[in-house]
């Protein structure tokens, strides 16, 4: 099974073309959780990859911060967005400042992560956010975890997975208190199965 930092080296330029300047199911999630954002708010993107929505949250006078495994993807979202504050990491040894963060967004930063890594960083997630500081989290949903063929990549990745109820429980279990749940289709050349979006509030 090939590294998935290895396979993001391979596909980051090709990813940042397919996925750049498009509208998507999650647009208007990330909508809802900037309107929940107070002034001069402080976000992290986990797993942020090129950092899709990151424009949004300068243009709002946000400051913001991701997290990244992909030194190529990592690469690109500096250069996209020079006043930002992007660093290459391994979010299955996270280690986050308490209470720092209005906002922690988390859209498929997981989803190549064994499960039983999830809790330590959902718990990282709880102790970063401040006190009503809110996640949103997006999983794949379906069961259990393993090899699944990314049809951008052209080859399988390890992929985890999640049932409705799995996710709400496991964040609840942590503290958080779940603002929302939603289900979307993937959009073109993006795993076959749907995603889970979940808002919570610590």
């Amino acid at each position: 099974m090939k590294p998935v930092k290895d396979i993001y080296k391979n596909i980051a330029k090709k990813y940042t073309e397919t996925y750049s300047d498009k509208e998507y199911p999650t647009d208007k999630y990330v909508d809802q959780f900037v309107s929940m954002m107070p002034k001069e708010a402080r976000i992290l993107d986990a797993g942020c990859g090129d950092a899709s929505y990151t424009d949004i949250f300068l243009s709002k006078g946000f400051s913001v911060e991701g997290i990244d495994i992909s030194e190529e993807m990592i690469k690109i979202a500096r250069k996209k967005f020079p006043k930002a504050n992007f660093k290459i990491g391994d979010l299955r040894k996270v280690n986050l400042k308490e209470k720092i963060y209005d906002g922690i967004l988390c859209m498929q930063g997981t989803c190549h992560i064994a499960k039983k890594y999830h809790d330590h960083i959902l718990k990282e997630f709880y102790k970063g956010l401040k006190e009503d500081g809110i996640l949103f989290l997006t999983v794949q949903e379906g069961e259990g975890e393993g090899l699944t063929y990314w049809p951008l990549a052209g080859t399988e990745i390890f992929t985890s997975h999640y049932q409705l109820d799995e996710i709400k429980e496991k964040l609840t279990s942590i503290g958080f208190n779940i603002i929302f749940t939603d289900i979307y289709s993937p959009c073109k050349g993006d795993y076959q199965n749907n995603k889970l979006a979940i808002m919570a509030r610590k």
